[in-house]
This record gives structure tokens, C-alpha cells and sequence, in this order.
């Protein structure tokens, strides 16, 4: 391949569960560039949480990447 072309295919899965009055979801991403060199070819793994006090919902959420897409470190 002459790496000219721009396909991406993301894989990804996940796990969601409740501690007591908190929610959970935990999941997996990984980016492939088949048509690029392996370079671009990253993992992400996003956490999430939320915790629900009527009439207010409070979420957050974090991703890290230890090979974040073009970058050579970790990324938050």
C-alpha cells in the first residue's frame, strides 16, 4: 500500500455495573489505520461514572491512551 488512502476501523467493548448508588462503565477502543503506517494505531480506555441524587445527576468521565494517536506518550 502506498498509505495513500484514509480508513479507520475502531474495536471496542465494555463492562457496566452499579457500587451501591453508582454507575459505572469502564470500556475498551482501539483505533487501527490500516492503510497507515502502525505508528497511528492507538488504544483508549475510558472510565465513566455517575451517581444519581433526584432531582440532580452527577457524571464524570476520564480517557486514557498509552500511545495516544500521533503523540509518542501517554495522554489523559
Amino acid at each position: 500500500e502506498d498509505g495513500d488512502g484514509s480508513l479507520e476501523q475502531d474495536f471496542y467493548g465494555g463492562y457496566e455495573t452499579s457500587l451501591g448508588d453508582v454507575s459505572v462503565n469502564v470500556e475498551a477502543y482501539f483505533y487501527w489505520y490500516p492503510s497507515d503506517e502502525s505508528e497511528y494505531d492507538y488504544w483508549e480506555f475510558p472510565v465513566e461514572l455517575e451517581y444519581e441524587a433526584e432531582p440532580l445527576t452527577l457524571s464524570g468521565s476520564v480517557s486514557y491512551s498509552p500511545d495516544y494517536y500521533g503523540y509518542a506518550g501517554n495522554a489523559v
